[in-house]
């Protein structure tokens, strides 16, 4: 009950709409955490627009979940014309990692050719080593409830679960701030369901630098508005 107590009362809640113009003002240096739906092309043209409007102000980082990080080396070879073009997405391993086609994030892992550092921060799934605890809002269940439906994870298994998912938060949080040299704009694009709450990445990431860090949904949908979260329109 409590559950779907505060799943409806994030519904009622008024979604605090942005522009990409708007998000493109804020004063530097700043972190913008992108919430996408994997592989969805809208989101991620949008994330392109905002890092170029972000790039006429000052340097940009951007920090993108769907590329693993083992596969920065390959990042720095196609840099380096050591990779070529056509064989850029398949050595990324995107599609196995994230399980979207490269083509939807190609435009995104060549903004290198913007001037803007691109770092991969992709991460797999799992529990923490012994004896590591990583960070957790409070009350995480209650945003990652929502989005499992009618399959909730079984209440003896919730400890497990946030423990992995605040895990991979973490991790990907703090890949992309240590990339991030603090001057200008770090763009951090991850699945929404890292997002959402204003928790999760964008949660973690607040703990590890003092520059603000905005939350920001790529598109209104179904799912609750939490206090915190900017949607575009």
């Amino acid at each position: 009950m409590l559950l779907l107590a505060l799943s409806l009362s994030a519904s009622a809640q008024e979604c605090e709409l942005t522009s990409l113009g708007r998000l493109a003002k804020e004063p530097s240096p700043a972190v913008f955490v992108l919430g996408e739906r994997k592989g969805t092309a809208p989101d991620q043209n949008r994330a392109l627009k905002l890092v170029k409007k972000l790039r006429n102000n000052g340097p940009v980082t951007l920090a993108l979940q769907a590329v693993p990080a083992s596969s920065q080396s390959v990042l720095d070879a196609w840099e380096q014309g050591q990779v070529l073009d056509e064989q850029l997405g398949s050595k990324l391993g995107i599609y196995t990692h994230y399980g979207h086609a490269p083509d939807r994030y190609d435009a995104l892992v060549r903004a290198k050719q913007l001037g803007v550092e691109v770092v991969a921060v992709g991460v797999a799934p799992e529990q923490p080593p012994e004896g590591v605890i990583a960070p957790q809002p409070p009350a995480y269940i209650h945003v990652l409830g929502p989005p499992m439906g009618a399959s909730p994870v079984p209440v003896e298994l919730e400890a497990r679960y946030l423990a992995m998912v605040a895990w991979s938060d973490h991790r990907i949080a703090k890949q992309a701030i240590d990339a991030w040299n603090g001057q200008g704009s770090l763009v951090i694009l991850a699945d929404r369901l890292h997002v959402e709450g204003d928790k999760g990445v964008s949660w973690q990431a607040s703990l590890m630098t003092e520059a603000p860090v905005h939350t920001v949904l790529l598109k209104r949908s179904d799912s609750p508005c939490y206090t915190g979260d900017l949607h575009l329109r």
